[in-house]
């Protein structure tokens, strides 16, 4: 990933990882993103925070296969919000599905005040072509 997100990481102030809902944390006993989140900025970007949090259980409801809403599902504590006022920031996730989970932290980020934002993932999936009828 270092590697892939060599341009968005070179400029980069900040590296944020997307966060999971504190149950499936405790579950999982892990977040990916963290971990991704830590091995790049090992690799030299300038800092690692992790300053988003969910509001609640994540208002994540499936209106179909493919579409999930998470609006205002995520939110930036005050006290990080000097870490990410006029910065270019970088949102690393695991998997890209829908896009709507880093679009919600994205909207959560620039709420605080992020000058930049790209998204770094180690996955996307990609819709099968539908065949036609």
């Amino acid at each position: 990933m270092t590697r892939a997100g060599r341009e968005i990481l070179t400029g980069a102030n900040v590296l944020f990882a997307v966060p999971l809902h504190w149950h499936r944390q405790w579950t999982r006993r892990f977040n990916q993103s963290t971990a991704f989140a830590g091995a790049i900025s090992s690799a030299g970007c300038e800092q690692h925070a992790q300053a988003l949090a969910g509001n609640a259980a994540s208002s994540r409801a499936v209106e179909d296969r493919t579409s999930r809403q998470c609006t205002r599902a995520f939110r930036v504590s005050g006290e990080r919000r000097v870490d990410i006022t006029g910065r270019r920031v970088v949102l690393v996730d695991d998997v890209l599905t829908s896009s709507a989970t880093v679009d919600a932290c994205a909207r959560a980020l620039l709420r605080a005040g992020a000058a930049h934002i790209d998204v770094l993932v180690f996955a996307l999936v990609v819709a099968p072509a539908r065949a036609p009828i």
